[in-house]
């Protein structure tokens, strides 16, 4: 989203951004480590990497973004990249080896697991500009400029089947390993959720909210005040 993760990581043009943008990245990282390994003791391991400002975790692969907009694929323990053709302010990672940015221009890439392509030149002519971007095991959304979401149908970006309420704009999309779990912020705070049996987003009441988590068995936010849900 601005996933982000469910989440995506940007550009910012103030400490204040920054600090929101990271904590996407934080409770992603909370997220896939307390749901999947649960129970266990485990020690941190440092990774060969450069200094990172981002990371993304899927169910099958993680990557981070460096400060110059870079974007690694870390394996066994080692950053491999940088691995974009242009500078990306977002990526989103998802469900096995799903990867997604966009770069400067808003323009959206996708990994096809040796490197990254861009949309349009696969014949995707989005209707309009991608803004924020999450990627998780319920598919690939983004949401643009103006509030609007879309989702990935395989080929391009498109409206959900059932569009979304009138008069609600958005400001980023979560998505995780959770399988319901599709889970939007719109432009005040309030949380709404996919609803996969009628495809239309759903608000939901008790929390504003300025991001959202999705794990593999639950969804956890984080408001103004830096309180968790």
């Amino acid at each position: 989203m601005k996933p982000t993760i469910a989440n995506t990581f940007s550009n910012h043009n103030s400490l204040a951004t920054a600090s929101r943008r990271n904590r996407i990245g934080l409770l992603a990282v909370i997220a896939f480590f307390v749901c999947s390994f649960a129970g266990s003791a485990s020690a941190w391991t440092k990774m060969a990497c450069p200094s990172i400002a981002g990371i993304q975790v899927g169910t099958g692969e993680v990557w981070a973004r460096d400060f110059s907009d870079n974007v690694y694929q870390i394996e066994t323990g080692t950053c491999v990249g940088p691995l974009n053709p242009t500078p990306f302010q977002r990526i989103a990672v998802g469900k096995g080896t799903s990867v997604w940015g966009l770069d400067s221009l808003d323009n959206v890439y996708q990994w096809n697991g040796k490197k990254f392509e861009d949309l349009a030149s696969k014949g995707c002519l989005y209707p309009q500009v991608l803004e924020e971007i999450a990627a998780g095991v319920q598919g690939v959304w983004g949401v643009t400029s103006t509030g609007e979401v879309f989702v990935f149908n395989g080929t391009c970006f498109v409206p959900p089947p059932h569009g979304q309420h009138k008069g609600i704009s958005f400001s980023g999309m979560y998505v995780g390993s959770f399988e319901i779990g599709v889970w939007g912020l719109d432009t005040t705070g309030r949380p709404w959720l996919y609803n996969t049996n009628t495809k239309f987003l759903d608000g939901t009441n008790g929390a504003t909210l300025t991001e959202i988590a999705v794990g593999t068995t639950g969804v956890w936010g984080v408001n103004s005040s830096d309180q968790v849900f």
